[in-house]
C-alpha cells in the first residue's frame, strides 16, 4: 500500500494528473491531490482497490468533468473498496461523476459534494455495487442499486429531477438493506430490492432504518420495511445551493412522502414544516397511492400543510397522533387509531369488510350523537365514559399511574326502536375517533349466534364470535335471552351459561380490545343480570336506560322519516292529518310503542298506499317526478285505517 501523490513536486511518487496515479496504483493505494482543483478531460477508469482524498483534510478539492464524458468508472471487474474523501466533484452537461458497473464494489464518499454545474443532466452517481456509504456528503442526483445502503449527515436528491437521456427524472435508491442518519432527501425514490434465499419461494423483506430525516419534494418509498424516527417532512428542506427553487420548477403540487407499492412504513416524532407559502403554492405531508402501502406513525405532532394529503389506498395507523392535516381519500383504505385524533378518522365510513369509502361527511360521532332526538340522558351517560376512556388512554399511553380504570361494557335498556343500536355503533365510532379502539368495527349478535346446538360446541362459537369483533364493539341484542329460563321449562340453561362463562373469559382476555354491549327490553334485562352469571354482572356495570319518544320527539322523527324516504306531503291539511293519525295510534301500539320502529312502519304505509294509487292512475306513463314521490290526504287517511284495524286485531 503506496502513497500516490498528484501535483507535488520533489516527491518520489509524484504524477501531473489523476488518471496517471490511478493508472499506476495497485490495490489498497492511496492517490492524495494536492492542487485546489482538476479538470478532468477524459473519464478515469479505477480497476484496483483505491482512495483518492485531498492532500489537506481541511480543504476541498474541486474536480470539474468535461461535457458528455463521465468522471470517474469502476469497472466490472473491481472487486474491494473505493473511497473519496474531501472531494467536490462538479459535473458538466450530460456527465456522470461517479459510475460503478461491478456490483462487486464497495464504494464510500466522506465529505464530498457530487452536484452539477447546470440544470440539464445526468445523475452525479451511477453505482452498480455491493454497498454504498455516504458521510457528510451531498448528492445532487444518483441511481443505485445496492444490497447495503448507508448515509450520515447527508443530502441526497435534487428538487428539479430533470435528468435526461435513459436515466429516470427522480433520484433512484434500489438496496436490500439502507440505513440513514441525519439525511435530507428530495426527489427520490427509495425502492426495496426483493432477493430469493435458501429456496426460490423465500423472500427477505428489504429493510430501511432512517434517523433525524428531512422529507422534502416527492420522496417515494416503495418495496420495503421503513422505519423512521426524528422526522421532519417539508416541501423545501436544506439546499446543497443557496438559491431557492422557482414554483414553476418544483410544480403546483409536491407532496414530501409518497408510499407506492408494497411500502411498509412505522414512523415516530414525526413533524411538518408548513412555512412554504412562498416557494409552493400547494404543499400535502402525505400521498398514499397503492393499496398495499402501509403507513404507521407514532408519538407526533403534525401540522397542517396547505393542501390535504391524499390517499387511493392501503392502511393508516396512528398511535399518539395529533394531526391536524386535511385528507382526501380517493379508494379502499384500512385504518386504526390508538389514543390519535385526526380529521382522517372523520371523513372515513367502514364497511362491513373493515375498508372504508370516501364521503364527504366531517361530522364526529359525538356530533352525530347530539342530532338524535331526544335521548337526553343516554347521551350524557355516553360522552361521560368517552371522556373517561379518552383521558384514561392517554394516561396508559404516558405511563401515568390511574385507578379510575374504568371498564367499557354496557347494557343498553329499553324497547325496540329506542335508538339502541344506532347509539352502539356511534359509541363505537366515537371511541375509535378517540383513539380508544383500533377500529369501528361493529358486531352484532344474538343468542344463537353465541350457543351450539350440541355439547362442546358452545364455547368455540362464543369465542370466534368475540374474535371477530376484537379492536372494535360486540353488540349483542335481547341478550337477556342468554339467562336462565326461570320457569324451568328450558333445556338450554346449561348451554346459555357455558356462553355467558366463556363470554367473561374473552372479556377479561381483551379487555384492552373489546367492547362488549348488551341490550334488550329493560325488566328482561335487570333480571337477566340480577339472576345470570354474578361475574357478567361486575363487568358490565354501565347500565343506560333508552327511554320511549314522547308525542313531540316522535313527531320530530316522522319529519325526519319523510325525509329520509323522500316522501312529499300534498299541503298543510296533510301534515296536520300525519299529526293526528299518530297521536290516534301511538297510545294503540302497547309495549314500546311510542318507539322509532313504529314510524318507519307508519311511512311505509303510506308510501305502499301512495304506490297503489298511482299504479292505477290513467295516466301513469306521464306522471311527473313530483308527483311519484307526493302522499295526499286520502293516502294518509287509508294508512291510518289499516294500521288502526291491525292494532284492534292484535289487542
Amino acid at each position: 500500500m503506496a502513497i500516490l501523490e498528484v501535483s507535488r513536486r520533489g516527491f518520489k511518487k509524484n504524477y501531473q494528473t489523476i488518471n496517471e496515479a490511478v493508472a499506476n496504483a495497485i490495490n489498497g493505494d492511496t492517490i492524495v491531490l494536492n492542487k485546489d482543483s482538476y479538470v478532468l478531460d477524459s473519464p478515469i477508469n479505477i480497476t484496483t482497490s483505491v482512495t483518492i482524498k485531498s492532500a489537506n483534510p481541511d480543504q476541498i478539492v474541486t474536480i470539474n468533468t468535461s461535457s458528455r464524458q463521465s468522471g470517474f468508472i469502476m469497472q466490472a471487474n473491481l472487486q474491494g473498496n473505493v473511497t473519496f474523501e474531501n472531494i467536490n466533484l462538479v459535473c458538466a452537461e450530460q456527465s456522470v461523476g461517479i459510475q460503478s458497473l461491478s456490483e462487486s464494489v464497495r464504494l464510500k464518499l466522506v465529505h464530498c459534494n457530487l452536484t452539477h454545474s447546470q440544470e440539464n443532466w445526468y445523475p452525479a452517481l451511477v453505482a452498480r455495487a455491493a454497498s454504498l456509504t455516504l458521510t457528510s456528503s451531498n448528492v445532487d442526483s444518483l441511481n443505485v442499486v445496492a444490497n447495503r445502503f448507508v448515509a450520515t449527515f447527508a443530502s441526497l436528491g435534487d428538487y428539479f429531477g430533470q435528468c435526461v437521456g435513459s436515466f429516470n427524472q427522480e433520484s433512484i435508491v434500489q438496496s436490500q438493506h439502507v440505513v440513514l442518519e441525519s439525511v435530507g432527501m428530495q426527489n427520490l425514490s427509495l425502492i426495496g430490492l426483493s432477493i430469493n434465499v435458501s429456496d426460490s419461494t423465500k423472500v427477505v423483506k428489504s429493510t430501511a432504518n432512517l434517523e433525524y430525516v428531512t422529507l422534502g419534494a416527492n420522496v417515494l418509498f416503495s418495496e420495503m420495511n421503513y422505519k423512521l424516527n426524528h422526522v421532519r417532512l417539508c416541501a423545501l428542506p436544506m439546499l446543497m445551493h443557496n438559491s431557492k427553487p422557482s414554483a414553476a420548477l418544483l410544480g403546483n403540487t409536491v407532496s414530501s412522502l409518497i408510499l407506492s407499492a408494497n411500502a411498509n412504513v412505522t414512523m415516530s416524532d414525526v413533524s411538518v414544516i408548513t412555512d412554504v407559502k412562498e416557494s409552493v403554492p400547494r404543499f400535502r405531508a402525505f400521498a398514499i397511492q397503492n393499496s398495499t402501502a402501509t403507513l404507521n406513525v407514532k408519538m407526533s405532532q403534525l401540522n397542517s400543510a396547505n393542501s390535504p394529503s391524499v390517499v387511493t389506498g392501503g392502511t393508516i395507523m396512528f398511535e399518539n397522533v395529533a394531526d391536524a392535516n386535511d385528507w382526501t381519500i380517493q379508494g379502499d383504505l384500512k385504518t386504526s387509531n390508538r389514543n390519535s385524533q385526526s380529521n382522517l378518522f372523520k371523513v372515513v365510513q367502514h364497511k362491513t369488510d373493515g375498508s372504508v369509502a370516501d364521503r364527504t361527511d366531517t361530522k364526529s360521532s359525538l356530533e352525530k350523537l347530539d342530532e338524535l332526538t331526544g335521548l337526553t340522558p343516554v347521551k350524557e351517560r355516553v360522552k361521560q365514559l368517552v371522556a373517561t376512556a379518552k383521558v384514561n388512554a392517554m394516561r396508559k399511553a404516558r405511563g401515568v399511574k390511574s385507578n379510575n380504570d374504568v371498564a367499557l361494557h354496557m347494557c343498553f335498556l329499553g324497547d325496540p326502536g329506542t335508538g339502541k343500536t344506532t347509539v352502539a355503533r356511534l359509541v363505537g365510532q366515537a371511541l375509535y375517533e378517540e383513539g380508544v379502539l383500533k377500529s369501528t368495527k361493529f358486531v352484532e349478535a344474538r343468542q344463537a349466534d353465541l350457543v351450539g346446538q350440541h355439547l362442546g360446541e358452545t364455547a368455540p362459537k362464543t369465542r370466534a364470535l368475540v374474535e371477530s369483533a376484537l379492536d372494535g364493539i360486540l353488540f349483542i341484542d335481547e341478550a337477556y335471552e342468554l339467562g336462565p329460563d326461570l320457569t324451568g321449562g328450558s333445556n338450554a340453561d346449561a348451554f346459555n351459561a357455558e356462553a355467558v362463562t366463556e363470554l367473561i373469559a374473552q372479556m377479561d382476555n381483551h379487555k384492552d380490545r373489546l367492547v362488549v354491549i348488551m341490550a334488550g327490553y329493560t325488566q328482561d334485562m335487570l333480571n337477566f343480570m340480577r339472576n345470570g352469571n354474578p361475574g357478567l354482572r361486575s363487568r358490565i356495570n354501565n347500565m343506560i336506560e333508552f327511554p320511549n319518544y314522547s308525542l313531540i320527539e316522535m313527531k320530530k322523527i316522522l319529519r325526519y322519516q319523510l325525509k329520509k324516504t323522500n316522501t312529499r306531503v300534498a299541503s298543510r291539511q296533510t301534515v296536520a292529518l300525519l299529526d293526528r293519525g299518530l297521536e290516534q295510534l301511538v297510545p294503540k301500539t302497547g309495549k314500546g310503542g311510542g318507539n322509532g320502529r313504529f314510524i318507519r312502519n307508519y311511512v311505509q304505509k303510506i308510501d305502499e298506499l301512495r304506490d297503489l294509487r298511482l299504479s292505477n292512475s290513467p295516466n301513469f306513463e306521464s306522471l311527473t317526478n313530483r308527483q311519484l314521490e307526493v302522499a295526499n290526504e286520502q293516502d294518509v287517511k287509508e294508512a291510518v285505517k289499516i294500521l288502526d284495524e291491525q292494532f284492534e286485531i292484535m289487542r
